[in-house]
């Protein structure tokens, strides 16, 4: 195991960290006060990454273990490069977490009990929560890009206190059959949100809301499974589309240039 730090408020700047493939796998601690900034990859045969404390980390390349837990922090700790990992831990703390990059792999079901913002994806990107993940802890949750699951995994993000700002086009969906459910979900100018894939996912949103005075942003629902909307839809949504459903309900006002 390579510990870096003691606690105390040291900036730690690490390159690359690599284990020895074909043996034990390796292990990495971080515990400081202080700036955390990891310029290179880790990976090969690293078993357990720990964020024991810091004062913000970021990971500029990519980053592969078997488990990555995340215990404390001070502002954000940020995966600017693929993470990729069987298990993603983390702690009820007031930390950000954001993965940033345009892949990603978590295998094991993904719960965020951090209670600062997290930040899922970049424009374009796709990142995989096998299976699945749950958002409802954090403050605020960022979306870009393809969120996906598998088998029967779930996709919750945000709840009744959480919002879901949508920061680019995003997919909400992929290959599980699990529900997806998304708390109040803002949509930049011009972004378009997909919920659902075509499959037998039972849909659950609250209200879907636009940026005023804006370019229009549109609202797209695919599933063969029912699908829920408890609150209001409008504030510059241009165009509301059901490809398909297993039956939609609006409980409450729909407001859009075209549905």
């Amino acid at each position: 195991t390579f510990t870096v730090g003691s606690g105390n408020a040291n900036p730690i700047s690490l390159s690359s960290i690599a284990g020895t493939l074909g043996g034990a796998s390796s292990n990495i601690t971080i515990n400081t006060s202080g700036a955390v900034t990891v310029a290179g990859s880790i990976g090969t045969d690293i078993g357990t990454l720990t964020i024991t404390n810091s004062g913000g980390t970021t990971f500029s390349s990519t980053v592969g273990a078997t488990t990555v837990t995340l215990t404390n922090t001070t502002g954000t700790i940020a995966f600017n490069g693929a993470l990729t990992a069987t298990t993603l831990n983390t702690a009820a703390q007031a930390y950000n977490v954001a993965l940033n990059a345009s892949t990603g792999t978590i295998t094991n079901a993904v719960t965020f009990s951090n209670t600062g913002t997290v930040t899922l994806g970049t424009s374009g990107g796709t990142l995989a929560f096998t299976g699945g993940v749950v958002a409802t802890a954090p403050s605020a949750v960022t979306v870009n890009g393809t969120v996906t699951a598998a088998g029967t995994g779930v996709i919750t993000l945000g709840d009744s206190d959480t919002g879901v700002a949508i920061a680019s086009n995003a997919t909400i969906g992929g290959t599980s059959t699990g529900a997806i459910t998304l708390g109040a979900a803002t949509l930049v100018d011009g972004a378009t949100l997909t919920v659902g894939t075509g499959i037998a996912n039972a849909i659950s949103l609250s209200s879907v809301t636009g940026t005023a005075s804006g370019t229009a942003s549109n609202l797209t629902i695919y599933t063969t499974g029912a699908v829920t909307i408890g609150g209001a839809i409008g504030t510059d949504i241009g165009t509301i589309t059901i490809t398909n459903s297993g039956g939609t309900t609006f409980s409450s006002t729909v407001d859009a240039a075209t549905v």
